[in-house]
């Protein structure tokens, strides 16, 4: 059985472009998604990315954020204006884009597979952090979720967005017999995929759970989706997703 490469994987499915077609992309402003030509405030709290960066708007501004998993940049483009210093690292390649982003925004991007090893920074060198969708791709959840801690500043804060397992479409589908997907449907791209390429699953109490161990405590719980304001209030059973804002603080005795 030979070993998989989750590096090259990831890489080959979702690296794309190069430099001069991101730059095509900027000039006619139509990149990355229409979403993101409205100003950063004004997206909508129903768009997965919304609902994060309102959380974040309440605790900014930020010495300097971190987004893992910020693929092409697609999220930390509309937050950069939070912080004085901006860095991405993703387990996929995307040269073209990041090279716009440094030479245009002064957005700092590069591959890194947290799998293999630690996160490239000092101990407490960001103040806010990013992890979205990326929790339930990683092998070492753990491991993960130690670095988080580790490169966030005493009392800095990181978001967190993951699927819910709990949430009661899942439970139906489980209690009629059926496997409950957790990735994304509505991608044609995900159809005869395994569940996303998901490794892992979450309800609110794990999540609080494996956060809690590593000194990062859950503030709020929200999720995105049609009625996502109503259906925060029990996120736990009625969010497709869980979005948590937690800070970092000593570890309990």
């Amino acid at each position: 059985m030979s070993q998989f490469d989750a590096q090259a994987y990831y890489t080959q499915h979702y690296s794309s472009a190069t430099a001069a077609d991101w730059e095509g992309m900027y000039e006619r402003g139509d990149w990355p998604s229409a979403i993101y030509r409205l100003p950063a405030e004004q997206t909508p709290r129903d768009h997965g990315h919304g609902v994060v960066y309102h959380l974040l708007q309440g605790c900014a501004p930020f010495k300097r954020t971190l987004d893992i998993g910020c693929g092409s940049g697609d999220f930390i483009l509309p937050i950069r204006g939070m912080a004085q210093e901006s860095y991405g690292v993703d387990i996929a390649s995307f040269p073209g884009a990041w090279q716009v982003l440094e030479r245009t925004h002064g957005i700092h991007c590069q591959t890194h597979d947290l799998d293999k090893a630690d996160l490239p920074f000092p101990d407490g060198h960001f103040s806010a952090l990013t992890m979205i969708m990326v929790l339930e791709h990683v092998f070492d959840v753990e491991h993960a979720v130690r670095e988080i801690a580790r490169v966030l500043e005493p009392g800095g804060v990181a978001v967190v967005q993951v699927p819910n397992l709990a949430y009661l479409k899942r439970r139906i589908d489980l209690l009629l017999g059926r496997l409950p997907i957790t990735a994304d449907t509505s991608d044609a791209e995900f159809i005869h995929a395994w569940d996303g390429q998901h490794l892992h699953h979450f309800t609110l109490d794990a999540l609080r759970m494996v956060m809690g161990r590593h000194g990062l405590w859950v503030e709020k719980c929200h999720c995105f989706g049609r009625l996502a304001q109503w259906r925060s209030h029990w996120t736990s059973l009625l969010g497709a997703d869980l979005t948590v804002l937690v800070r970092k603080t000593a570890l309990k005795s």
